[in-house]
C-alpha cells in the first residue's frame, strides 16, 4: 500500500543495537518485502538521512531508547515539526510502558512492543502497509 502509491522502497531503522537490523533484514527478505533498510546508529544521524532522503523513505522503524544526545521521544518531537517528513509513518518499538506511553502522544503508525517475535513482527511490518514488491 504504501510503497505503491508514494513509489517508495526504503525503511530507516533507527537502533544502536547490530542484531535488531538484521532480524528485521531477514524478515523482510523471508516475507518478500523487497525494501533497502538503512541502519542509523543514533537519533540525530538518522534526522540528517531521512531529510536528505525522505522522498525515497516509506517507513521509519525507531527504538525508543536509541542512545545519543536525541532520544527516540526527541527524535518523534523533531520528526513531527518538519512538514516534509511528518507525512513518513513511523513504526515505535520497546518493551517500557513508560516510553510508550509518552511516544503515544506523537501518532506513531504502529507500536511494537519487545521482545522480538517472527510472526507478530511480521503482522506489524503488514498493519503500516508493507506489501511484496510483485503485488
Amino acid at each position: 500500500m504504501i510503497s505503491k502509491i508514494l513509489n517508495q522502497r526504503k525503511i530507516v531503522i533507527v537502533e544502536d543495537d547490530i542484531i535488531m537490523p538484521v532480524l528485521i533484514e531477514n524478515v523482510l527478505e523471508a516475507e518478500k518485502l523487497n525494501y533497502e533498510l538503512i541502519r542509523a546508529s543514533t537519533a540525530s544521524y538518522a534526522l540528517q538521512m531521512i531529510e536528505e532522503g525522505k522522498d525515497e523513505i516509506c517507513l521509519i522503524i525507531l527504538d525508543l531508547k536509541v542512545r545519543g544526545k536525541v532520544t527516540g521521544i526527541d527524535f518523534l518531537k523533531q520528526i513531527q515539526e518538519i512538514s516534509e517528513i511528518s507525512r513518513i509513518p513511523i513504526m515505535i518499538f520497546s518493551g517500557e510502558d513508560s516510553l510508550i506511553q509518552e511516544a503515544k502522544k506523537y501518532h506513531p503508525k504502529k507500536i511494537y512492543r519487545k521482545p522480538f517475535h517472527y510472526q507478530s513482527f511480521c503482522a506489524a511490518l503488514l498493519e503500516v502497509g508493507l506489501e511484496p514488491e510483485d503485488v
